[in-house]
């Protein structure tokens, strides 16, 4: 038997025709109108199918027909989707807690939830519940109620080719013309409504506010958070001035964030966000809520942020890539380990836990001989793509529909996605074309004020010893607090956490999550020995 609970209706509402259920919006390039729309057709579900993995937007889907449940998330896992097989039933939900209740699955996982503590979210289809799985970044899945079987499909996968000839002037002015495209077409979506920009120190956010420029969209509001005159700030007010669009600014500080995370409002986000798979995102809750509060932004506003278009640009490819020494993929697991695997220090103790974590991770990325660099960057962006961006970066869009708003993520269309796949490693180390695309273009002038402050912090990445840059970069969060995120904490918990190595405060808010949930009491080197008693 199969048992669907769709309860999540923030900002996104699930939409349902004879069977369909649909939440999120999606147009296919081949078809005139924008919206594909489900009300047109009964035979909705087989042609959603079937235009799967040509379709553009951010949405999930789940259909049943003739005894076969369909269910897909789109290329980012935007909006997710929780199932669990019973030798009974089968259950799907966009609510995990849902779904543990059902069962009455109580104990959270050990491997999962290191993995969580490291990292600020769960690989794979897992989740904090070993019985409880989810769908990834570009897959569907398919259940026959008669045969109880499941079938789980990977419809597309982030892959990038080496041209072996390119021109860099053709192909900045191939990105021109299809950040236009993206952008008339994202207006089409807003209907005239309120936009309302997170304007970050950045360049994808500013990406977004130029272009709406550009396009003459006129109705944006552009705002920004932190202790007052910090360095975000000021340059998210240079680059609103500049545009011509109004600034607004949200002050936080050590007791506001107190106020806030002693408070029920605060816990009941966390709970909808995380879905006991992803860390909650906290860095703009107070902003939203306070600008929803006073009225400065509309009940039916969108909210557009730049997640992870330097992801996709090549940021998060290591410099040493490009060195004539051949990688392994060896060298690869340790590099995502590296970089991904560090919230806090890993705890030898744990040997069983941690030899399963690495095995995890070799099988996800899997064991092969590479003929060149850009075959391991390959692998290494595939996985940041379907693990750390999608269920760490943008689900950080939950914060938005908690207060009831719809967003959009212009940046991950289908077309720049498909345009970033073709363009060699090294273009897109350091994000080179981009930064080339950014000195052509006059209009880029907002974007171009940090320019020299922002290759400065890249050369320093690159020429000092990556476990060197990493303690710069911790001691730098937690004792230069720009957003005073650490008046959550009294100034000895702070010290506590800051000499067991947490690496931000991403690192308490994991742990935080973990000891709330647990069934049995946690024990853990990261822990302060008050927070030990169960």
């Amino acid at each position: 038997m199969t048992k669907v609970n769709l309860s999540y209706n923030n900002g996104f509402m699930w939409k349902n025709f004879k069977g369909v259920s649909f939440k999120g919006y999606f147009f296919d390039n081949t078809n005139p109108n924008l919206y594909f729309n489900i009300n047109e057709s009964s035979e909705f579900g087989l042609q959603f199918e079937q235009k799967l993995p040509h379709l553009n937007g951010f949405f999930s889907v789940i259909y049943e027909k003739d005894g076969i449940l369909f269910a897909s998330v789109d290329r980012l896992r935007s909006i997710p989707l929780f199932y669990c097989k019973t030798s009974d039933d089968f259950l799907i939900s966009d609510n995990l807690s849902w779904i543990k209740e059902q069962i009455g699955d109580e104990q959270i996982d050990d491997v999962s939830s290191e993995e969580f503590l490291l990292t600020g979210y769960v690989t794979g289809t897992d989740t904090l519940y070993p019985k409880i799985k989810q769908l990834q970044a570009g897959e569907s899945l398919k259940y026959s109620s008669n045969s109880h079987n499941l079938e789980v499909e990977s419809y597309f996968e982030l892959r990038h080719q080496e041209p072996s000839q390119f021109s860099s002037e053709e192909l900045i002015r191939e990105l021109d013309t299809i950040h236009i495209s993206v952008f008339k077409n994202l207006i089409k979506t807003f209907k005239g409504r309120q936009v309302v920009i997170p304007l970050s120190g950045g360049y994808d956010s500013r990406l977004i506010a130029v272009m709406l420029k550009r396009l003459n969209y006129k109705n944006i509001i552009c705002f920004t958070y932190g202790k007052p005159d910090n360095a975000e700030a000021r340059i998210s007010k240079q680059v609103a001035d500049e545009l011509g669009f109004k600034w607004c600014f949200v002050p936080y500080n050590e007791t506001k964030w107190k106020k806030c995370y002693e408070s029920k409002e605060y816990n009941q986000y966390v709970d909808f966000a995380s879905n006991f798979s992803s860390l909650a995102h906290i860095q703009d809750f107070l902003a939203v809520k306070e600008l929803k509060k006073l009225k400065i932004i509309n009940d039916d506003a969108i909210f557009v942020p730049g997640h992870a278009y330097d992801f996709l640009a090549g940021s998060h490819i290591p410099a040493n890539f490009v060195k004539s020494v051949q990688l392994s993929d060896n060298d690869l697991l340790k590099t995502i380990i590296n970089k991904h695997y560090n919230l806090w220090r890993w705890d030898r103790s744990k040997r069983e836990i941690n030899k399963k974590l690495v095995l995890k991770l070799k099988k996800q990325i899997g064991s092969k001989l590479y003929s060149n660099n850009a075959e391991v960057a390959d692998d290494l962006e595939k996985w940041d793509w379907q693990e750390r961006q999608a269920k760490f970066i943008c689900n950080s869009v939950r914060v938005y529909e908690y207060f009831g708003y719809e967003w959009r993520l212009p940046l991950w269309d289908n077309d720049l996605i498909s345009f970033w796949s073709k363009i060699p490693m090294q273009l897109r180390i350091n994000r080179g074309l981009f930064f080339k695309y950014v000195e052509e273009k006059q209009q880029f002038n907002a974007i171009e004020k940090n320019k020299k402050s922002i290759k400065t912090i890249n050369i320093l990445k690159n020429k000092i010893p990556k476990s060197v840059y990493l303690e710069m970069y911790r001691i730098k969060s937690i004792l230069y607090d720009e957003q005073g995120w650490f008046g959550i904490y009294s100034t000895k918990m702070k010290l506590r956490y800051f000499v067991k190595k947490g690496s931000s405060v991403n690192s308490v808010l994991t742990l935080e999550f973990l000891k709330k949930w647990y069934s049995v009491p946690v024990t853990t080197r990261n822990m302060s020995k008050d927070n030990k008693k169960s």
